[in-house]
Formats: structure tokens, C-alpha cells, sequence
């Protein structure tokens, strides 16, 4: 529509796009004493607060030895395993 000396709105929108993100000490070395963990947690958790960054969760893994691409194959063929199990329709 229009706006008066010919100008054109545009309609506006909004989208919240959830992202995953996982950072690591260098070369994945245990560096972070597990009694300051809670205390890390406490001060990102503040940090999103004071910068508006709405966080859904903060938390932290201890060394894994699976790489993601392995976790995500073991997620999705045995989320796959079971609905073929139990939905014949997918069989």
C-alpha cells in the first residue's frame, strides 16, 4: 500500500531460527576443572541475558569418542529401525 509522497511498504516478519552451536577447547583437551563447569554455565547463561540472545539451553559434554557425523548416523538409523518396526507402513 502506498504511503503518502508515493513511498511503498513493505510488510515486515519475523523469524526465530533456533541454531545448535558447539565450541571446543583447543584440540579438544579436558582444559575446564569440572568444579568450575556450573560457574562457566552460570556466566554464558549471563551473558545472553545482558546481550538480549535468548538461550534454550547451555550445558557441556565431556570428551566424546564418536565424531558427529557417527552420532548422526546412529540417531537416524535407529530412529529409522523403529518406526519400521512399528509402523508397517514404512516397512
Amino acid at each position: 500500500m502506498p504511503e503518502p509522497g508515493g513511498r511503498h511498504l513493505l510488510a515486515h516478519s519475523f523469524a526465530r531460527i533456533p541454531v545448535h552451536v558447539v565450541f571446543s577447547t583447543k584440540a579438544r583437551r579436558n582444559l575446564i576443572p569440572q568444579n568450575k563447569l556450573q560457574e562457566l554455565f552460570a556466566y554464558i547463561i549471563g551473558i545472553g541475558r545482558n546481550k538480549n540472545i535468548p538461550l534454550l539451553a547451555v550445558g557441556g559434554m565431556p570428551t566424546w569418542d564418536m565424531t558427529y557425523p557417527e552420532v548422526i548416523s546412529k540417531i537416524k538409523a535407529n530412529s529409522s529401525r523403529f518406526i519400521r518396526e512399528t509402523n508397517r507402513d514404512f516397512a
